[in-house]
């Protein structure tokens, strides 16, 4: 066979494949693998920057990225929500796609609905698609727990603040309140995850 038609052959085969219609995408992108299901939310019910209760049911057929945050942190939140911010455009270019974003206070007693509502704005989260939570403490650090995530808070006298160890991983649900991963913040990863989320969307029976 020539070096001519060996460098044709590929362009008629995909020109067949065109013409008669086959999934060409699929073999020209190969389908990315389901992300794994690590088992269901639970109920629960909490508050959200509004003032207004929130819960698994608000969750339902969307998919969430989830993390964990206090508005007095000093180090980490502010990454983690930088971080979370850059999914922002992603989810108004992609429109209609029904990705939201998720933010559960580990300080809930100092995060108050409008202290969280404050940190919304400095992010310029727009409200009907970034969510931030807070509630009584014990009832929150459930949830966290349910989400299968750790928080450890050691108060000390004397100090204003606490010292709280939180999980800095996010975490996908999907439509159906099934965790499908756990994800660190780094832009690689990332984009992983959104590329995971967009999955989900795309396959919501799986």
């Amino acid at each position: 066979m020539s070096e001519k038609s060996t460098f044709l052959h590929p362009l008629w085969a995909l020109f067949a494949l065109l013409v008669l219609g086959l999934p060409t995408a699929a073999l020209l992108w190969p389908e990315r693998d389901p992300p794994d299901n690590y088992g269901a939310i639970p109920e629960f019910t909490l508050i959200d920057q509004s003032g207004a209760s929130f819960g698994r049911a608000d969750m339902e057929g969307s998919v969430w990225v989830t993390d964990f945050i206090f508005t007095r942190c000093p180090d980490i939140c502010p990454v983690l929500s930088a971080r979370m911010a850059t999914l922002l455009p992603k989810i108004e270019d992609a429109q209609p796609v029904d990705v939201r974003l998720l933010s559960i206070s580990v300080d809930p007693t100092y995060d108050t609905p409008p202290v969280l509502t404050e940190y919304g704005r400095k992010l310029n989260a727009p409200s009907d698609v970034w969510t931030f939570l807070t509630g009584e403490e014990q009832t929150v650090y459930g949830v966290i727990e349910g989400f299968q995530q750790l928080v450890d808070v050691q108060r000390q006298a004397g100090k204003d603040i606490p010292d709280i160890l939180h999980s800095q991983k996010f975490v996908l649900i999907d439509g159906d309140g099934d965790i499908r991963g756990f994800y660190d913040s780094d832009p690689d990863t990332l984009e992983s995850l959104w590329k995971d989320a967009r999955w989900l969307l795309d396959h919501p029976e799986q």
